[in-house]
């Protein structure tokens, strides 16, 4: 890794971490989740799928697969997305915080009509 692209990877992590935060330190995110969040409290929507799922990986989160599906992608709001989980808890926690996410987002869904 380059210089320049080792300054720019902490600086993602730094605002990766202080977005964690200001969302409550979720167990589980996605990547709608992460750029709304960045919209919300004035940073720059800079998640693409590639740099998510490797500055995720370097902080702490892991794809949670969804053993119903081929390509381990969940079903929320009637779009199959990844969901990443924090890689400290126990896989029935994982399970609890996804069904939390997609019961929370389809209220959203619901309150937005």
């Amino acid at each position: 890794m380059t210089p320049v692209s080792r300054d720019i990877a902490e600086s993602v992590s730094e605002e990766l971490n202080l977005l964690l935060e200001n969302l409550g330190n979720p167990k589980v995110v996605t990547l709608d989740m992460l750029n709304n969040g960045c919209v919300e409290h004035g940073l720059f929507p800079f998640f693409s799928h590639t740099s998510a799922r490797a500055i995720l990986l370097k902080m702490g989160f892991e794809k949670a697969n969804n053993p119903n599906s081929i390509r381990g992608l969940w079903d929320v709001r009637g779009r199959k997305i990844v969901i990443y989980a924090r890689s400290d808890l126990e896989r029935g926690e994982v399970f609890k915080a996804i069904k939390q996410l997609v019961i929370r987002e389809r209220e959203n869904a619901v309150n937005k009509i």
